[in-house]
């Protein structure tokens, strides 16, 4: 918890109508969605939900788990204290690093790795969606690969109707700073927008002998360009972003927790998480005729993090919890210890495809058919620095190569094919067929 300060800086041209109705997701400029609004919600087969631009206009939502527990049948569990890592799950599907979910930004995959290492260590800034969208039962069988537990979308910042622009600070406990602005606008057949995230903080927890803090900064870029014309438009995304974390994952003995449950040992001084993220997406939607939609989708991720960290150290955790005064004095930093293993948890990821969608409206029929051509990888290379603990401080001694696990090739090639149909079959009874087919060859190359 913390305790915050609000500045909003709005631009003069803010003040007009147009841009009020933005506000409130009434805009007819373009926003990739799967399911609309919480009206719209009501009335998908299944079970749905949508957090609104206006929830997230009120409640200034900087961590993506404090809006899942809005929401029924999502189960969150916290991590790090600051919603940087969140571990999601939909439908008793494991929460853990939203690997069971298909996860979504305006409709693009946005795991690091969707088909082979769907594990979502990289999540994006909360500060930047103007709305969320939550998909679960049959209805997500049109979007996969996880069918299973559900599907979330975030909704980036639309183009603006009118020029103007925001800039919204928030100040708090730990130095915690979050500041968001954007600007952008429509002219003609052209808007564009352009938008930025800088968040950084101290963090709650403190080191033990050690100035360094266990907070994190980020930056966070995007550009948006539009061109619409007469039954269609085309719109292109930039965005990319940076992480450094000072996270851990060593915890504290009982006896330590009881007594200062924001401590951490010295042992965890030098971990760190650093990463960055660049994506790229174009898409393309052409109204043939009042009852047939077009629309074609490229996109390709890149996403590369080395979180640095004591490998196995909670095993003197669970030995000093077992009686262990030796493993105890360790992690306090009382007592020498050799041969410390510091992993580079190195991994480099790559996820690109296109995918191609027609929608066509018959009768009391709305059909939708599609296909998409999807490739993904993951390249592990993660060498060992070996340090001592001596007089409580860490000393380098040297460093292993890797091999083996520690250094492997993953990836997954994937066709997928989909047909749905919303039949209204009569004026109180709408049935939904969903059919999907996937082709993926996965592969593994160990060194």
């Amino acid at each position: 918890m913390k305790k915050t300060i609000l500045a909003s800086t709005i631009l003069a041209a803010l003040a007009t109508p147009a841009m009020a109705n933005n506000a409130n997701g009434d805009t007819d400029i373009e926003q990739i969605k799967i399911i609309g609004s919480k009206t719209d919600a009501r009335n998908v087969a299944g079970s749905s939900a949508v957090i609104d631009e206006e929830q997230m206009r009120i409640e200034v939502p900087s961590d993506i788990n404090q809006l899942m527990k809005t929401i029924p049948g999502v189960y969150v569990r916290e991590e790090d204290g600051e919603g940087l890592r969140p571990n999601i799950g939909i439908r008793a599907a494991t929460a853990g690093r939203v690997s069971k979910v298909t996860l979504l930004e305006d409709g693009v995959m946005m795991a690091p790795a969707p088909y082979s290492n769907p594990a979502a260590y990289y999540f994006p800034t909360t500060f930047r969606m103007s709305s969320v969208e939550v998909l679960k039962g049959a209805p997500l069988l049109r979007y996969g690969p996880q069918t299973t537990g559900g599907v979330l979308n975030l909704v980036t910042t639309p183009v603006p109707e009118d020029f103007g622009g925001q800039v919204l600070t928030e100040f708090g406990e730990n130095s915690s700073r979050d500041i968001h602005a954007h600007v952008g606008g429509t002219e003609g057949q052209w808007g564009f927008l352009l938008e930025t995230v800088q968040r950084s903080s101290d963090g709650f927890k403190e080191i033990d002998r050690s100035s360094r803090d266990a907070g994190f900064d980020i930056e966070d870029y995007v550009a948006k360009l539009q061109w619409t014309g007469e039954r269609q438009s085309l719109l292109a995304k930039v965005q990319y972003s940076e992480e450094i974390s000072n996270e851990t994952y060593l915890g504290l003995t009982d006896e330590d927790f009881a007594q200062n449950e924001n401590r951490r040992y010295g042992l965890s001084e030098i971990d760190q998480m650093d990463n960055s993220h660049k994506g790229y997406s174009l898409n393309y939607a052409f109204e043939a005729t009042d009852n047939l939609t077009f629309s074609i989708l490229g996109y390709y991720n890149d996403y590369a993090r080395n979180w640095f960290k004591l490998d196995g150290g909670n095993a003197y955790v669970s030995a000093a919890n077992s009686g262990d005064a030796e493993a105890l004095a360790i992690l306090r930093g009382t007592q020498d210890e050799a041969g410390l293993n510091y992993k580079n948890n190195n991994r480099a990821y790559e996820s690109k495809g296109i995918e191609a969608n027609a929608q066509f409206i018959f009768g009391t029929h709305n059909l939708e058919v599609g296909v998409r051509d999807h490739s993904d990888e993951m390249d592990r290379f993660q060498p060992v620095e070996i340090y001592d603990q001596v007089n409580g401080s860490l000393v380098y001694q040297g460093e292993v190569m890797p091999t083996g696990g520690n250094n492997r090739l993953e990836g997954a090639d994937a066709i997928s094919l989909w047909l749905t149909d919303q039949w209204q079959a009569t004026e109180d009874f709408n049935v939904h067929f969903a059919l999907r087919y996937e082709d993926v060859e996965s592969y593994r190359y160990q060194f």
